[in-house]
C-alpha cells in the first residue's frame, strides 16, 4: 500500500509505502515539499508571462491593425477629394465653357463700332491720365466712333480690322482688339487658347 503526504494547495504530492515517515526520510520528504512549491511558483510565473505575452501580442496586434486601417482610411479620404476635385474641375470648366460661349454669342450681336466703343471704353476705365491718348481704329468705324468716346481723339488705320483698336499713350501702344480680349478672357477662366490661336 502507498501514502501520500500532500505538500501545497495546488495538491502536489510526495508518496511513501508506509504511513510512518522515519526520520532519516523527513528531509527529502520536505525538499520534495519545497521542490513542490518551487515548481508551482514557476508554473504561475509561466502563466503570468504567457497572459502577459498574450496580452501584448493582442494589444500590438491591434495598434497594427488601428495603423493599418487609418492609412487605407486616409487613402480613400485622398481617393475620395481627388475625386470630388475633378468633378469640380470638369463643372467648372463646363461653366467657363457656357460662359464663354454666352459672351462671344452677345459680342457677335453687337455692330463693329458699337463692339469697339465698349473695348476703349473699357481700358480707359483703367487708364488715370488721359492726356496724350489717341485711339486707332478701321478707317470705316471713324465716323461712327466720332462723338461716342468723348474729346478722345479718333485716328483712322488702314492696317486694322473692323474689330481692332490701338490706343497709344505716353508709354506706347494698348491692344484693344477683339482677339486679344478673348485670349485674355480665355486664359483668366483657365480655358486655354482658342481653337486657330495656337
Amino acid at each position: 500500500m502507498s501514502y501520500f503526504l500532500l505538500a501545497d494547495s495546488k495538491n502536489s504530492i510526495a508518496g511513501s509505502t508506509t504511513p510512518l515517515i522515519k526520520k532519516a526520510e523527513l528531509e527529502a520528504f520536505v525538499d520534495a515539499a519545497a521542490l513542490f512549491r518551487r515548481a508551482n511558483i514557476i508554473a504561475a510565473d509561466a502563466d503570468a508571462s504567457n497572459e502577459a505575452a498574450r496580452q501584448q501580442a493582442v494589444e500590438t496586434g491591434y495598434a497594427a491593425g488601428l495603423t493599418t486601417a487609418q492609412v487605407e482610411l486616409d487613402e480613400a479620404v485622398r481617393d475620395f477629394a481627388d475625386a470630388i476635385a475633378r468633378i469640380e474641375e470638369h463643372h467648372a470648366g463646363q461653366v467657363a465653357d457656357a460662359a464663354y460661349a454666352a459672351a462671344v454669342a452677345i459680342i457677335g450681336k453687337l455692330e463693329d463700332h458699337e463692339l469697339v466703343g465698349r473695348l476703349v471704353s473699357k481700358v480707359l476705365a483703367g487708364q488715370k491720365e488721359r492726356n496724350g491718348l489717341s485711339v486707332h481704329v478701321a478707317p470705316g468705324l471713324l465716323p461712327k466712333l466720332e462723338g461716342m468716346l468723348g474729346d478722345l481723339p479718333i485716328v483712322a488705320n488702314s492696317e486694322l480690322g473692323p474689330a481692332e483698336c490701338h490706343i497709344m499713350t505716353a508709354n506706347g501702344r494698348i491692344i484693344a482688339s477683339l482677339p486679344v480680349q478673348l485670349a485674355v478672357l480665355r486664359e483668366r477662366w483657365g480655358l486655354g487658347k482658342a481653337e486657330g490661336n495656337e
